[in-house]
């Protein structure tokens, strides 16, 4: 079988790799930076949170270094071969092993694909079909489906590979079908089935596909037909069949269905052969994908790139972390032998390892520090900064007890001017906020009782500016931990990726599985394309 993980040069197998990632991860002070941090907890715990988690000596040493240096020095310095002066052994050792086990993000545009035909073609893709997308989506459609189009085209030419050809691609979470319809577009002229829960985007994405002259009745071509070597005028478009479905396992009933329908319809070929593909798919769609993949006989492939890690669910149960209490990781619950499991971890490689990950871990995964400026990540900094202090006010006046939690959400972009113009908005959105439980910002009517009590809604600048003056210190310090934390999530993003791998991989039912960087993490830091072909 071929496999491939982009791990680094460092460990001398995939196998070494695993085991020393799910280790580090796995150690108590990792799991308490990544996974056992409340934002809300930075002025109110006793002892501080900053003198109780980090040591000693790298708190000396930051006092010694601006913010900027600081990112400077876990961001942008190749720990490998550098060691800056002055940094503590246990630091730079700390650090060095987040850069090892990153998985790397190197993105590497193959030669072959920019030919004539995807030169010729550019320009009318982005004028007839970029509508709706920001450069960023623009990026990611373009090099995903290009990726794909390269990776079709192996696996048509395969002369070791046995078993009915892959007719259609199945987009699952096709929101308005963007990449769709890129790649039912010349020079592709690909036949898909897009999935999708809403039937606004369905609506969305069909007047979409009018405006660029795509039907949706499928041509029935095989792969090999439509990645032909004959010319544009010689080809017939791609289409799109739509599909509205909640995905929730690995049935593919639905889809199916809908292609027998259109073959019965069309007079199209009745034997499909399907290729999952997914562009940034939330939480547990992704596990979906793999499934369908592994107990469906007309899914061939997978190609998912995966996102929003924060709505995966974990095999443990529920992992939120109220604030002021430390988390405790549950052990893993087996999973039956009559079901397929949907959670992390799915390998069992990873469950053997006891993996497990609390929505704070999974949360913090989705950062992209790698990708702050001093300007973006000053900006941040400021706005934890002002919500933790609320907190210890809130916290000071009775508020809200030790272990209860309240979301108040974004404001507008003005609160964020000086510290009593955050205080007076959040406490106006709180005071205006439903008190249904149901509601996602839902408040309860205690705190709003007493916020009034305590005059919190009249509360003067004096009284603010006084916080300021008394947590001063904070802003830099509470800076330096959130960098900590997120830069230390990329390797939960590396031990969610290397599942998903070692799933595929231990199925048996795989002749190829990699993970590749699909776009540039420049512009798109949720980039790496898991891989399974049978």
């Amino acid at each position: 079988m071929e496999s491939s993980l982009p791990y680094s040069a460092y460990f001398s197998s995939a196998d070494d790799y695993i085991t020393s990632l799910a280790s580090f991860t796995a150690s108590p002070f990792f799991r308490r930076l990544v996974g056992g941090v409340h934002i809300l907890d930075f002025f109110t715990s006793e002892p501080p949170l900053y003198e109780s988690l980090l040591p000693l000596d790298w708190r000396e040493y930051f006092d010694t270094k601006s913010i900027d240096e600081i990112l400077g020095f876990l961001l942008r310095v190749d720990l490998s071969t550098t060691r800056p002066e002055g940094v503590p052994d246990s630091l730079y050792e700390f650090a060095r092993k987040i850069q090892r086990h990153e998985l790397s993000r190197k993105f590497i545009i193959d030669p072959n694909s920019s030919d004539g035909a995807e030169d010729k073609h550019k320009l009318n893709r982005q004028r007839r079909l970029a509508t709706g997308m920001n450069d960023k989506k623009l990026h990611e459609v373009e090099h995903f489906a290009r990726y794909l189009s390269t990776l079709l085209k192996s696996i048509a030419s395969d002369p070791s590979r046995t078993g009915d050809a892959i007719t259609h691609l199945v987009d699952f979470g096709s929101g308005q079908s963007y990449l769709s319809r890129i790649l039912a577009s010349a020079p592709h002229n690909l036949d898909l089935v897009a999935v999708e829960s809403k039937a606004s985007n369905i609506e969305a994405g069909k007047a979409l596909d009018a405006r660029v002259g795509l039907g949706r009745i499928s041509k029935g071509k095989t792969l090999k037909e439509s990645l032909g070597s004959a010319s544009d005028s010689d080809q017939k478009k791609g289409s799109i069949t739509y599909v509205q479905h909640m995905i929730k396992d690995e049935s593919m009933k639905e889809v199916l269905d809908a292609l027998q329908e259109s073959n019965e319809r069309d007079s199209a070929s009745k034997d499909p052969g399907l290729m999952i593909i997914s562009l940034h798919s939330c939480g547990n769609l992704i596990h979906h994908a793999i499934n369908s993949l592994l107990v469906n006989e007309e899914v061939k492939a997978v190609a998912i790139v995966g996102c929003c890690y924060n709505l995966m669910t974990d095999r443990s149960g529920p992992t939120y972390k109220p604030p002021y209490q430390k988390y405790t990781p549950s052990p893993n619950a087996p999973i039956p032998s009559t079901c397929l499991n949907h959670h992390f971890p799915l390998s069992a490689r990873l469950a053997t390892e006891s993996a497990t990950l609390n929505i704070t871990a999974r949360m913090m995964a989705c950062q992209a520090p790698r990708n702050w400026t001093p300007e973006t990540s000053s900006d941040f900094f400021k706005r934890h900064f002002y919500r933790a202090l609320l907190q210890r006010i809130f916290f000071d006046n009775e508020v809200l007890s030790a272990t209860e939690p309240l979301i108040i959400g974004s404001l507008r972009k003005s609160a964020y001017d000086c510290f009593y113009e955050y205080v007076t908005a959040a406490v106006k959105k709180i005071l205006n906020a439903s008190t249904d439980p149901n509601a996602g910002s839902g408040v309860a009517e205690g705190v709003k009782v007493r916020i009034l009590s305590k005059g919190l809604d009249k509360i003067t600048k004096e009284a603010i500016k006084e916080y300021e003056v008394r947590y001063r210190n904070g802003l830099k310090q509470l800076s330096v931990l959130w960098t900590l934390m997120a830069v230390s999530a990329g390797c939960v993003e590396s031990l969610i990726v290397a599942d998903r791998w070692c799933y595929l991989v231990e199925s048996g039912k795989c002749r190829a599985v990699r993970v590749e960087s699909a776009f540039d993490y420049a512009v798109s830091p949720r980039n790496l394309v898991v891989v399974g072909v049978k």
